[in-house]
């Protein structure tokens, strides 16, 4: 039994409850309500308190007023569009135990011997990244085949797609194939009076009399929003008749960038960036992007996923198996049984792991009367009694019924007194020894007793011989085959047995 506090350093229950980092929404600050007085200021009273202005508001066109004015609708007039949630990936998502994790818990039940609810520990391990893995893979079509994910080891990030992983690359680690150039060349020369700027990414294009307009046109769209149709890209175009402008543009194009790509036996040197990455696809991406049918990642990285619909999955699955963790149970159970542990259930359904194996005592055991009193009190209650209510019940006197012999019969006489220190040392040898159970909210349970078993029923002679009398065989005819032309004389019939004396009995 422990007699100090247990230490949460070890096994921080109370981080049951707790969200993690990732799953929480920022918190707005709360701005302070006028009417309180600021630090270091002077309460202000009825008297000297100024009245509050009322902002006279103008008079704005609504409705089909400001249809016919001609203003634009402000940004409280357009209806709002329902946010649509994000629909998690075709991915099936399983919890692990993080070995280091699980076996610090272990460690932590053995030293603390108490009793533990089995899905609290569950949860324990799901509360912190550090303490579990995740375990991916891909749902099966209709013809009960799984396909593959695409992973990129190197960042540790999982795709649904080939493409997906390749663009991934491409955009968040372009370092890994190529370096970036920049050089200084000269300007475009002639008379530029404007130039053209992209109406969605807002670069400059140049203007239409240059020479490389249209080719400017074509790999700014292929290269910076290729999910725009051209037709809406070319409707979207600005013009701006500016000197600054024009200067701007001079400037952009007075330097060129070129790739210089790093993968293979000699570096290849490319001006557009979409052919060194068509080049670098084809012949270069099975080394960043690797197809597996299972990913098992750490926590840690499951809560950096790139991927928005499987980090939705992962996310949704984290919800429901925090909320009952069944499958996790099923996979530290193993574990914890190998360790030596015992599993019971409360009346109230709940399994609890305990360090120790349950025992219970036989009804008619021998035991002291202070033992006795101890367990009836441990009994009284299904979910266990706090050592406060044990000392409440224990060490008050304890009556019992008056006895003819006393001088007084009348009088009530006190049982033994029990101290707190034999209480502890009961309850010390009980626990260790299985008959008695501590949680951790230090409340104690003691399990009923067994009941004893039924005696063997007796067998006397009589019934032992009928249980071992064997019935008679059936009486079989035995029909005698004569040759051809000879008599048989008929048999004359048995003689009758003498039955036996009803004196007579079988010995066993």
């Amino acid at each position: 039994m422990n007699t100090e506090p247990e230490k949460t350093a070890e096994l921080p229950l109370h981080e049951l409850n707790f969200t993690p980092d990732w799953v929480k929404k920022p918190s707005r600050p709360v701005p302070a309500s006028s009417s309180e007085p600021k630090p270091g200021s002077a309460p202000a009273s009825s008297s000297t308190t100024a009245p509050r202005r009322v902002p006279k508001h103008r008079d704005r066109p609504t409705g089909s007023t400001a249809m016919t004015t001609g203003s634009a609708p402000t940004r409280s007039d357009k209806p709002s569009r329902p946010k649509t949630p994000l629909a998690p990936a075709p991915v099936e998502v399983e919890f692990l135990p993080e070995d280091q994790a699980l076996q610090t818990i272990i460690e932590t039940l053995k030293h603390s011997r108490r009793a533990h609810a089995l899905f609290d520990l569950a949860k324990l391990l799901l509360h912190k990244a550090e303490r579990h893995r995740v375990r991916i893979t891909c749902k099966p079509d209709a013809a009960g085949n799984r396909p593959p994910l695409y992973f990129v080891a190197q960042a540790e990030a999982p795709f649904l797609t080939r493409d997906e992983a390749a663009r991934y690359i491409f955009q968040r680690h372009f370092d890994w194939i190529a370096e970036t150039v920049v050089q200084e060349v000269e300007p475009p020369k002639g008379n530029f009076t404007f130039v053209n700027r992209c109406g969605i990414t807002g670069e400059w294009l140049g203007p239409p009399n240059y020479h490389e307009y249209q080719n400017i046109l074509v790999r700014h769209h292929q290269t910076r929003i290729p999910h725009v149709p051209f037709d809406e890209f070319k409707a979207k175009i600005q013009t701006v008749r500016d000197e600054t402008a024009v200067k701007a543009w001079l400037e952009s194009m007075s330097k060129r960038t070129e790739y210089v790509c790093r993968l293979g036996p000699e570096p290849r040197t490319f001006t557009n960036r979409r052919d060194l990455e068509k080049y670098v696809a084809d012949n270069f991406l099975d080394s960043f992007v690797t197809p597996v049918h299972e990913l098992v990642l750490s926590g840690v990285a499951s809560r950096n996923i790139p991927h928005p619909g499987i980090l939705q999955a992962v996310r949704q699955a984290w919800e429901a198996e925090l909320r009952f963790p069944l499958k996790l149970v099923n996979t530290i159970r193993p574990t914890l049984q190998k360790n030596g542990f015992a599993f019971f259930k409360l009346p109230n359904g709940v399994t609890f792991v305990n360090p120790v194996r349950v025992r219970r005592f036989e009804a008619g055991t021998n035991l002291t009367d202070e033992v006795r009193q101890l367990l009836t009190v441990l009994r009284s209650k299904p979910k266990g009694v706090t050592m406060a209510e044990i000392k409440a019940q224990l060490l008050t006197p304890q009556t019992t019924a008056p006895d003819a012999t006393a001088p007084d019969p009348t009088a009530p006489v006190t049982g033994p007194k029990i101290t707190e220190e034999r209480i502890v040392a009961d309850l010390h040898w009980l626990i260790a020894d299985g008959y008695v159970v501590e949680f951790t909210d230090g409340r104690f349970w003691a399990p009923p007793e067994k009941k004893p078993a039924p005696p063997a029923p007796q067998i006397t002679g009589t019934s032992l011989a009928a249980a071992t009398e064997q019935p008679a065989p059936p009486a079989t005819t035995t029909s005698i085959v004569q040759p051809a032309g000879t008599e048989t004389s008929p048999q004359p019939p048995p003689a009758a047995s003498e039955p036996s004396s009803p004196s007579s009995s079988p010995t066993a």
